[in-house]
């Protein structure tokens, strides 16, 4: 889960949002998705949003903060609901990694009260700090895939030691790497470098 709600939720209540939502775009590109939200209205769109359309597809279009203000009444321009609610105010803040769109993070008011130049430094700073937990949740899974592996690979290591006959080591090998990565065919041979040769030794299919 992408952690918003750690600093959404307070500052959603602290400048009086009407709605904050975390838009994350699917890895087709063709597609935004609601990963985080925060808000007051129940006319919440559900399934995929066309990153082209709105004020959000502003934002997606330019890569850069897209700030709205005293919209109409009747204003269908906020993709993220699935009619018109009110809103007044619009700030959408693009969350580039390495030159890279992954998100839009967006937020609306519904009184009179526009945003300023330090709303959007918390937006931003807010961005920022969701693209940082991000960055660090795939460390620390990188990190734990690297620790299993590296716990399969010894314990392959120890059976290996416990066979004793060439069949068993060739039996034993091909078990663990089945373990360790998947495949369609899997052979061991030997060589020979009397005669410049390989025997095939074991296959799996």
């Amino acid at each position: 889960e992408i952690p918003l709600r750690l600093v959404g939720s307070e500052m959603c209540i602290r400048d009086s949002c009407h709605t904050c939502v975390l838009l994350w775009m699917e890895p087709s590109g063709d597609a935004l998705r609601i990963r985080e939200l925060v808000s007051d209205c129940d006319a919440i769109t559900e399934g995929d949003i066309d990153p082209a359309r709105g004020a959000v597809g502003g934002v997606v279009r330019r890569r850069e903060v897209v700030h709205l203000s005293d919209l109409r009444a009747g204003y269908r321009g906020l993709p993220y609901y699935s009619e018109a609610v009110g809103a007044k105010h619009f700030l959408g803040v693009p969350l580039l990694e390495q030159g890279h769109l992954r998100g839009v993070l967006c937020v609306d008011r519904t009184d009179d009260r526009g945003f300023e130049a330090g709303d959007v430094d918390v937006i931003e700073e807010a961005g920022a700090y969701i693209l940082r937990a991000i960055q660090n949740e795939r460390l620390f899974t990188s990190v734990e895939r690297s620790k299993y592996a590296l716990s399969r690979f010894f314990d392959a290591s120890r059976r290996l030691n416990a066979v004793l006959t060439p069949a068993d080591v060739f039996e034993e090998a091909m078990r663990s790497v089945a373990e360790l990565t998947p495949f369609d065919v899997a052979v061991i041979s030997t060589y020979d470098p009397d005669l410049d040769s390989h025997t095939i030794q074991l296959v799996e299919i």
